[in-house]
């Protein structure tokens, strides 16, 4: 299909060499990728609050209560948990163990999401989809976290690339692949039963023209559809909370107010496009927009397939019989392709507008797979709409758009992302305190992640939302995380109470984290 694709003919020689040194920048780039998911795996930042939830019910359940509800209202697939309970008993109760099977997945997704882009763009588009997608600040936040975002995404991709499979494969063999696919990867990936669906519609009506590929249709659906009732009733279901439900209830249509949906309707695709982006979501979403509009219109206008046929233009007026019948098939691939890009993101729409799933931010990470090909295509179609003037500046625009997600990947390298980082805390109260000592662990979420790395909590461990006025002990211990972009300000309170009853004895302050030994002024 990639040979197919049109190469731009008003971006310049800057293209020409991009085409030229393809397979170089395609390496460097996936090389690239999979160094900042690495790198940020290798940095063991501490859990987070949602990510030491899971830590504690792979804790607390064997691989068999796994498949059912979990504590502290959360939510996973099945097998995605049972590969994290094998990764943590092979390699250790700790980060890397933990993290091992979300990075794995992020990785696979960006040799996978290469081969997809190269199959369905340009080799121009690709690259630039590719680098997106490789260098997208969500993308690498949640690679190496324990949830199953970056899995999420590499089931999306899996799917995608059969669904766009060589017409030249017999049809039953793709559909029997497609079908067998998604039944084992919901068990995976939960959210993939959106993207197949949304295949299943793309491919309905093409499939629906010979008889006998209905019958094979019809009855290859029959395989995911049973996989998927019987995980609705073995785990999703009992996953489903009240507080998920509440959590999560603004990313749902609110038809009470239903004059505000057209604007609530923007917000949430502008929420998926800048999640799968971000900060650019204003400018992928009409880059989407445009990029979709650009394969629906191959139907019309056959698209160019060599820099020499770019040249002929219109002038040519005649074309040979060959190339008419390649014409013909690519449009209807692209008016296929962009049905399969565009009905998952439907089928979510239309389920927040149902009030059954959110729409919008990491739930949603898995559609940047299908956001980022269609924004690419649409960049590379832009030139086609500006003045002839403004055409010079189309690769500085480009650069700007890659350097976006570049300027932040090579910066955390070397300072990896963090919501907090608690451990070295921990640890720090482990090798120091007393065992007649009470540890105070303060804040909202802090206790969780103190509980993911101190498993036996004794009964001198407490944790109040605050520190208490008083303090009955002659020596404690106050210990909570923060975010380091905030700093310590929302803990303040509870130190200034702490210092004005007790003096510090020993500290550690670190880039997440902090602990502190106090000992009471009136007691000597």
């Amino acid at each position: 299909m990639a040979q197919d694709r049109p190469i731009n003919a008003h971006a310049g020689r800057w293209q020409t060499w991009l085409i030229r040194h393809t397979a170089t920048i395609t390496t460097v780039a996936i090389a690239f990728g999979i160094l900042c998911r690495i790198a940020q795996y290798l940095a063991r930042i501490s859990f987070w609050h949602d990510e030491a939830y899971i830590v504690l019910n792979v804790y607390n359940h064997g691989y068999a209560s796994l498949i059912g509800a979990l504590d502290l209202n959360q939510t996973a697939p099945p097998a995605f948990l049972w590969a994290v309970r094998a990764s943590v008993l092979q390699i250790g109760f700790d980060e890397l163990g933990f993290r091992l099977t979300p990075v794995v997945g992020s990785i696979l997704a960006v040799i996978l999401f290469a081969v997809l882009a190269r199959k369905v763009l340009s080799p121009v588009a690709a690259l630039l989809a590719l680098a997106m997608f490789a260098l997208s600040p969500k993308l690498l936040e949640h690679t190496a976290e324990l949830k199953q975002y970056a899995t999420d995404v590499l089931a999306a991709i899996l799917l995608t690339l059969i669904a766009i499979a060589p017409r030249n494969q017999a049809q039953g063999v793709r559909l029997l692949l497609l079908s067998l696919a998604a039944a084992a990867l919901f068990w995976l990936a939960e959210t993939s039963i959106f993207v197949f669906a949304g295949i299943v519609l793309a491919l309905t009506p093409a499939v629906c023209r010979g008889r006998r590929r209905q019958y094979l249709w019809f009855l290859s659906l029959t395989v995911p559809a049973a996989s998927f009732a019987i995980l609705y009733k073995l785990s999703i279901k009992p996953q489903s909370t009240p507080f998920l439900y509440s959590y999560w209830k603004t990313n749902m249509a609110d038809w009470h107010r239903w004059y505000l949906l057209p604007i609530w309707s923007v917000g949430r695709m502008l929420a998926v496009a800048n999640y799968s982006y971000d900060p650019l979501g204003w400018l992928v979403l009409p880059l989407s927009v445009l990029g979709g509009w650009r394969l629906y219109r191959q139907n019309e206008v056959p698209p160019v397939s060599s820099p020499a046929e770019a040249g002929q233009g219109d002038s040519a007026g005649e074309d040979t019989g060959g190339t008419k019948t390649r014409h013909a098939s690519v449009a209807r691939n692209g008016r296929e392709l962009l049905a399969v890009l565009v009905l998952p993101v439907a089928v979510v729409f239309l389920a927040a507008c149902a009030d059954q799933y959110p729409m919008g931010k990491r739930v949603t990470l898995f559609l940047a797979p299908s956001v980022l090909l269609l924004a690419a295509a649409g960049m590379e179609a832009l030139p086609g709409l500006l003045p002839v003037r403004a055409r010079r500046f189309y690769p500085l625009a480009v650069a700007a758009v890659v350097g976006v997600g570049l300027v932040p990947a090579v910066w955390h390298l070397a300072i990896p992302r963090m919501e907090s980082h608690l451990r070295p805390a921990v640890e720090f109260v482990r090798e120091n305190r007393a065992l007649d000592e009470p540890v105070f662990v303060v804040g909202t979420n802090s206790h969780k992640i103190f509980q993911a790395y101190w498993r036996h909590v004794d009964s001198l461990i407490t944790f109040p939302t605050d520190l208490p006025q008083t303090v009955g002990p002659a020596r404690f211990w106050v210990v909570f995380e923060f975010d380091p972009s905030q700093g310590m300000r929302k803990r303040l309170p509870s130190l200034q109470r702490a210092r004005a009853m007790a003096r510090e004895e020993k500290a550690f302050v670190g880039s997440g984290g902090a602990a502190y030994l106090f000992a009471r002024k009136d007691i000597h």
